[in-house]
Order: C-alpha cells, then structure tokens, then sequence
C-alpha cells in the first residue's frame, strides 16, 4: 500500500512582517500571509494572474528566521505541510481554517532590496537544504 506523504511547496510574497506570540509551553510561534500569482492565458489571449494566498505558521526555529522577513520579501516554502483548523471566534461561532505549517524556506530575494539567505547567512538553520539550481 502506497503512503502519502501531505507536503507542500509554493513561493511567493509576504503580505506583511510576520507576527509572533509564545505558546505556553514555550514554543514560539510566527504568523504570515503569503501570497502566490500563477500567470495564465485568459479567454482573450492575454496574460493574466489569479493570486492565491495562504496562511502560513512557522514554529521555533523557523519561527525566529521568519521574524527577520518583511513586507514584500519572496520566500520558496521549500518543505511544509497543510493542516486544517477549527476554532472559536469571538462572537461564539465556530470556524474551520487550513493553514500552512512551514518547516523550511528561504529567502529568494528581499523587498528592501538586501541579502537573500545563502547557505552562509546566519538565518539559515542547520539542516536547512538550499534548493538545486536557485
């Protein structure tokens, strides 16, 4: 019998700064939104894009690395997995979300126009795989 494995990976760009908070059991937490612009070919021969957005959850280390993103930043969410969520708003009703926890990523180029994350950037984790042939 055949096991799948739930992986994910996208690239795109950061809607804004990545928040933070700290569980209680002591394990930080960042949240982002990233956002993705397949291009395609509309009705009228003209290129066109469709953006996706998804939200990511980055824990501990990549939580610290993704707290040194920016507005604009283009990650490669090079190993993550999609979760789906319930929870309870504040008016009482109930949602259900699906969100992405990110593992790895890397920084292709910064919205400031700086350093991207290169295998000798402190940022980079250890374990961390640059992709081939970026």
């Amino acid at each position: 019998m055949r096991r799948f494995n739930n992986q994910f990976q996208v690239d795109g760009f950061l809607k804004a700064k990545p928040t933070s908070r700290t569980l209680p059991s002591g394990t930080l937490v960042a949240n982002g939104h990233l956002a993705e612009s397949p291009q395609y070919t509309n009705v009228a021969d003209k290129q066109d894009q469709l953006p996706n957005w998804f939200r990511l959850s980055f824990y501990d280390g990549a939580a610290r690395k993704a707290l040194t993103c920016n507005q604009g930043d283009h990650l490669l969410i090079s190993k993550a997995r999609i979760e789906q969520r319930k929870f309870k708003r504040e008016d009482g009703r109930e949602s259900l979300i699906w969100e992405v926890i990110v593992d790895q990523f890397h920084v292709i180029a910064r919205a400031d126009g700086g350093k991207a994350t290169p295998m000798t950037h402190p940022d980079v984790l250890p374990g961390d795989d640059w992709p081939v042939g970026l």
